[in-house]
C-alpha cells in the first residue's frame, strides 16, 4: 500500500484514502456516482471507488488509477485483485 507500505488489498482503497487529490483522473462526477451507489444500494463494505468506476462503464478512469496504484508496485507491498 503506498499509504501504509503494508500489503495491498481492497480495503486499503477506502481506510487509507488513497485515491485523494493527487489522482486528477478521478473527477467530481465519479465520486458523486460512488456515493450515490452507497446511498441507493446494499453493497459489502469492501465496495471502492474503482467498483463504481467498472460500474458506470467510466473504464478509462478505472484503468489510470489501475496504473496510479502499479506505479507503486514492489512485490512486497502491491497485489492487485482487480483482473482486467
Amino acid at each position: 500500500c503506498p499509504v501504509c507500505f503494508r500489503k495491498f488489498n481492497r480495503a486499503h482503497v477506502n481506510n487509507r484514502n488513497i485515491f485523494g487529490l493527487n489522482t486528477p483522473f478521478i473527477l467530481n462526477k465519479h465520486w458523486s456516482y460512488y456515493h450515490e451507489d452507497l446511498s441507493f444500494y446494499t453493497l459489502p463494505s469492501s465496495y471502492n471507488i474503482l467498483d463504481s468506476l467498472l460500474n458506470h462503464h467510466e473504464y478509462s478512469a478505472f484503468r489510470q488509477a489501475i496504473d496510479y496504484l502499479d506505479s507503486f508496485r514492489s512485490p512486497r507491498y502491491l497485489t492487485i485483485y482487480y483482473k482486467i
